[in-house]
Formats: structure tokens, C-alpha cells, sequence
């Protein structure tokens, strides 16, 4: 399970915002692919390094 410190997610949430502000559903498309990222990461979790 991947978790996400409160201030990494307040962080994603700004960042989804300000894609948003430049181009409307930029920030949308941005937050889908991170959560295909973590979804990648949970599935192959050797081909990460543990931080």
C-alpha cells in the first residue's frame, strides 16, 4: 500500500490546481497519471526502490 504524507498529498492537490489554472482539465490528466504511477508501483513493487 502506498500512503501519501498530508503535506505530499496538500502538495499533489496544489499542483493538480495549477494545471488546472493553465489548461483546463490539465490537472485532471496529470492526477490520472500519477495514479496510474502508484497503480505500476503497487503491482511491481521490486522494480522500486524503498525510500
Amino acid at each position: 500500500m502506498i500512503r501519501f504524507l498530508s503535506c505530499a498529498q496538500q502538495e499533489l492537490n496544489e499542483a493538480v490546481s495549477w494545471y488546472n489554472e493553465q489548461s483546463p482539465g490539465l490537472g485532471f490528466d496529470f492526477a490520472a497519471e500519477v495514479k496510474r504511477a502508484l497503480s505500476r508501483m503497487e503491482e511491481h513493487p521490486e522494480a522500486w526502490s524503498l525510500i
